[in-house]
């Protein structure tokens, strides 16, 4: 059986046809699909490279074929489905079994062709598609929001399947009168004790340190992360005395926020990692942190702020998204708040005894999200919806 993916990640396609996701969509991520299907075929935004970017994972492998739509990015028209992508989503889903759509503009048009050709489909809700849209940053999103919210709403309603990676926000959000699940898609190693005893020893001695490491993971060429916020925060930490460096590691042009940094008087205070391959290295990035922040103006279920709470390190975030599903309320800011999140910074560097607490806690929530625990879940959710695709293969046959 084939199954189709469709949704809006960006890809790299170099001469020698290996495939590179500009999101976090390593070859591995399509083992949840490959378990219960004999294919995959992947429909998302493509553009033809010499030569790609450190860092970024291969998406190609056994059994996963891509098929490419135009990278409208850059268009004025990029919040609209082109004709040629319109052609080869409608030919893509006429030659499946089954279609998954992770919600994009190219998602809802596949939905809609493949519940009138009677095909199964499912939908994983992956974000909230208001608030990326509403804080993208640019006028014509805004003006967008709304008719991409109401397709959302739409289709996710009418989805036979329906997965979220949170486990209320997203669902009371995006509610599907199909059968749904609610699970993650951060892939945590196993918790391993000695990695809570390192970073407790480290927050003992915050009070010892004359200066500050705080991280945040984050595409640039997006504002919806908050580094803005971010960085408007560690100039407030400056004038009040503290010495602090701003760690981001994410894909994106740094040309523009080094502009913003020096505008705030914090161009020395920040420092841009670039990308780095998913996995180990991630974790020794966050290992050499102090704080983690997650400001961000809409969100899932952040994986990245899992990850960093998996390190047990002290964690400060937005109340947007699933992100309360994750912290405690008194690790908490409003989107924007860039005065909340300096107190709040200045909080576990002044209350070592409150660092403490916050990164055992931030340890053992991660641990839910442990990559044995999700896949069990998640093997539950995709066979049931394979099972069904036999079921109506049979019944086809049959006829």
């Amino acid at each position: 059986m084939n199954i189709l993916l469709v949704h809006g990640t960006r890809c790299l396609k170099t001469p020698s046809g290996e495939v590179y996701s500009l999101g976090r969509n390593p070859y591995s991520r399509y083992n949840r699909y490959l378990k219960h299907f004999d294919h995959v075929i992947d429909v998302s935004r493509m553009r033809n490279v010499d030569h790609v970017p450190s860092g970024l994972e291969c998406s190609s492998g056994p059994n996963v074929s891509f098929v490419g739509i135009p990278d409208d990015s850059h268009s004025r028209l990029r919040f609209l489905v082109s004709r040629e992508a319109k052609t080869v989503i409608k030919d893509a889903v006429s030659k499946a079994d089954a279609v998954v759509v992770r919600n994009s503009r190219f998602a809802w048009l596949a939905a809609k062709i493949a519940q009138k050709r009677d095909i199964p489909w499912a939908v994983e809700v992956n974000s909230d598609t208001w608030d990326a849209l509403w804080n993208y940053g640019g006028v014509l999103a805004k003006l967008y929001a709304p008719y991409q919210y109401y397709l959302a709403r739409k289709w996710i309603w009418k989805a036979p399947y329906a997965i979220y990676v949170t486990n209320e926000y997203l669902q009371n959000r995006y509610p599907s009168q199909g059968i749904t699940g609610g699970v993650s898609n951060v892939n945590i190693s196993p918790v391993v004790n000695s990695v809570l005893e390192r970073r407790l020893n480290k927050i003992s001695y915050f009070s010892k340190k004359l200066s500050f490491d705080i991280g945040l993971i984050g595409s640039l060429n997006t504002r919806y992360k908050g580094l803005h916020v971010a960085m408007h925060a560690v100039a407030l930490l400056k004038r009040y005395g503290y010495s602090v460096t701003l760690h981001q590691l994410g894909p994106g042009d740094k040309h523009r926020w080094t502009k913003e940094a020096e505008r705030l008087g914090v161009n020395e205070n920040i420092i841009f990692h670039g990308v780095v391959e998913h996995g180990s290295a991630v974790m020794e990035w966050l290992d050499g942190l102090d704080i983690y922040v997650q400001p961000s103006f809409q969100e899932g279920l952040p994986r990245s702020l899992i990850e960093a709470m998996s390190r047990g390190l002290p964690c400060l975030g937005s109340s947007c998204g699933g992100i309360p599903e994750l912290l405690s309320h008194e690790c908490l800011h409003a989107p924007g708040d860039h005065k909340k999140l300096a107190e709040q910074i200045r909080r576990f560097f002044d209350d070592d005894a409150f660092s403490i607490e916050m990164g055992e806690k931030n340890f053992f929530n991660a641990a839910r999200y442990q990559v044995d625990i999700l896949n069990a879940k998640r093997d539950l959710f995709w066979a049931r919806f394979a099972d069904e695709v036999r079921v109506r293969q049979l019944k086809v046959k049959s006829a």
